[in-house]
């Protein structure tokens, strides 16, 4: 090799440490940016026509693995979900209170219980009445805030959806422009590693909302779809939208059918006709945060306000329902009973038990009356058989009695008979061992008493605070009470302005002060079954038979272990990500202490070839010296 050729190399030399010192104090500099990945230069060897080796800078690239990052990426779209998810747990567990405080919804109930059980004790004391009407407006009170609280927090999860539609789209846009400038700057395969890292930021904030999958092209771009398939990104991006509804309330519900749909949802046009995908529709969507607000605002908390709806019914129901037997009657072979079903409100049912004389097979039906024909017929969400095994069936009363039992002889078929006597009086008729009739096991109307006093116990505690405070009788008639009902319910105001009602419950005033008959009426009542209106309270999809109480302490467990479910969740997610992102930051992040331990080898290099040249320039000298 000779002089000239050992300049080369050495000059080389000195021009690529320059540029690789370089590239690493702009590594130490950028040490802390978000984002940022460690850059690395390329050298390649190259010869000369002499055949001398020298080296020269080639590309700068980034020391990033993909499939690493890929992981990472997924797995903070999983993170961001449970969180969300976990932080709405954490918030429906302080709507119930905290176990021993005062002021916690199990602890009201059970003052109710206990006020009633020392009025049943002491019924002349009017200490004691008062009590029981405290606990009552205090129980009725926190329904009614706990039911405000859900529909808060609906409304905060809706926001939140409508927020990540606005950011979405704006990572997205800024995506389309960093995709254009690596078009620009592309050339084969050389592409500035640091718009690639912009890019990677904007796709990771796409992720914090969305599942994504990013597919990389040969000129150096990516497209992006979620993990349902739908594409997000390619060349330009999918532009999302939110039709938010305004308000949130407890009729608020999320529906794929846009025309019964009364909440928001997000929607991707996809650039063609017809092209708008509903993205909340099931199976779309998941994981991230859009995701985890809509699991909030269409499943846990509609479910939690069902749970406080079904608490404040039976505890208005409980109440104010009474039984009304059938009367027997018999008329030649045929026998049955007869019952004045006028004294039904709409929502109050009764209930026809028999057995079916051809297949000897015990059967229940249920009918609901109803003013509204629109709300008439099979009630199929709560039908637990087929043919007449315990169905529930809503009847239009609007065209009076008679029209009403035809109605209902209909859905009895030719094995029971049924008659309208008249002022209200239904008569129904089938037949003990008679060929084609069927024997008619049992007949109750279950009434919602309305009156104070009316010579029956039952009372209407509470009622509905809407409308000159109605009183509840699960009437199902064009806009239900039972839906929202734990935001409208209310201690009775007539009560409240004589608490003498507590006690006194006959018309004529026959009834003593110190009668205890209609405390101890109210106060079994929350130790017997929850009441059954022809519509089954679910507990987690299961019809449900049980107390008050233990209703109420299925809830608040039920959401306990939710709510330690989903920390235990987003803490098993928080371990695996710590792990992914230490091994990504291992690999592709700045460590100081590499590259200073670098730089240095770096000095040395740049020490051993500015020596080289000095010595080439020593024996230059000498040259020109002989």
């Amino acid at each position: 090799m000779g002089i000239s050729s050992i300049l080369t190399s050495a000059l080389s030399g000195l021009h690529v440490n320059e540029h690789e010192i370089e590239l690493i104090s702009r590594n130490i500099s950028n040490a802390r940016t978000p984002g940022y990945t460690r850059k690395v230069l390329n050298r390649e060897s190259t010869f000369n026509t002499n055949d001398a080796i020298s080296v020269r800078a080639g590309t700068v690239s980034r020391r990033l693995n993909e499939f690493l990052q890929e992981d990472l990426r997924s797995s903070n779209t999983e993170l961001s979900y449970a969180n969300v998810v976990k932080e709405g747990l954490e918030q429906i567990d302080l709507l119930f209170g905290k176990p021993d405080g005062e002021l916690s919804l199990n602890k009201v109930y059970h003052r109710v219980t206990s006020a009633l059980e020392r009025l049943s004790a002491t019924p002349g004391s009017a200490i004691m009445r008062r009590e029981v009407a405290d606990a009552g407006k205090l129980m009725a009170q926190q329904l009614n805030q706990i039911s405000s609280e859900i529909q808060r927090l609906r409304s905060r999860s809706n926001r939140a959806i409508g927020i990540a539609v606005k950011d979405l789209n704006n990572a997205l846009n800024q995506l389309e422009k960093v995709n254009i400038d690596i078009l620009k700057v592309t050339t084969g395969t050389d592409k500035s590693p640091d718009i690639l890292d912009v890019r990677d930021r904007e796709i990771d904030r796409i992720a914090q909302f969305i599942d994504v999958r990013v597919f990389g092209q040969d000129n150096g771009s990516v497209s992006l779809f979620t993990d349902s398939g739908i594409s997000l990104f390619d060349h330009s991006g999918a532009r999302l939208s939110f039709d938010d509804h305004g308000v949130v309330g407890f009729a608020s519900s999320y529906d794929t059918d846009p025309n019964q749909r009364t909440i928001g949802t997000a929607s991707i046009n996809m650039h063609r006709p017809g092209g708008s995908i509903d993205l909340l529709r099931p199976g779309v969507l998941r994981s991230g945060a859009i995701a985890g607000h809509a699991m909030l605002r269409d499943k846990i908390l509609p479910r939690l306000q069902e749970q406080m709806d079904d608490l404040a019914y039976a505890l208005a129901t409980s109440f104010s329902q009474r039984e009304v037997k059938g009367s027997p009657v018999t008329i030649g072979e045929r026998e049955g009973f007869e019952v004045d079903l006028s004294t039904l409100s709409p929502g109050d049912h009764f209930q026809i038990s028999f057995t079916d004389s051809v297949h000897d097979k015990p059967s229940a039906m249920k009918f609901i009356r109803v003013d509204d024909p629109a709300s008439a017929g099979l009630l199929d969400d709560h039908t637990k058989g087929k043919g007449k095994e315990n169905i529930t069936i809503a009847v239009d009363f609007s065209n009076g009695i008679f029209s009403a039992a035809k109605t209902i002889d209909s859905f009895l078929g030719e094995s029971v008979d049924v008659f309208s006597q008249g002022d209200g009086l239904v008569r129904f008729l089938g037949g003990e061992g008679v060929s084609g009739l069927s024997h008619i096991n049992s007949f109750s109307a279950y009434v919602t008493e309305t009156r104070l006093a009316s010579g029956h116990p039952a009372l209407p505690l509470f009622v509905t605070h809407g409308e000159g405070g109605s009183y509840y009788t699960d009437r199902l008639d064009k806009y239900p009470q039972h839906r929202g009902f734990a935001e409208q319910i209310a201690f009775n105001p007539d009560v409240d302005k004589d608490l003498s009602k507590l006690v006194v419950f006959s018309p004529n005033l026959n009834t003593l002060v110190g009668d205890p008959t209609r405390p101890r009426f109210l106060a079994s009542k929350l130790s017997a079954s929850m009441p059954d209106m022809g519509i089954h309270i679910k507990f987690n999809g299961a019809p449900y038979s049980g107390t008050i109480g233990n209703y109420l302490d299925q809830i608040i467990d039920s959401q306990s272990r939710d709510s330690f479910s989903a920390r235990q969740v987003l803490n098993s997610k928080k371990v695996v990500n710590d792990v992914l992102q230490k091994r990504f930051d291992e690999d592709s992040s700045v460590n100081l202490d590499r590259e200073l331990g670098q730089l240095l080898l770096l000095q040395n290099a740049f020490s051993a070839n500015a020596r080289i040249l000095r010595t080439v320039e020593e024996l230059f000298q000498k040259l020109m010296e002989i």
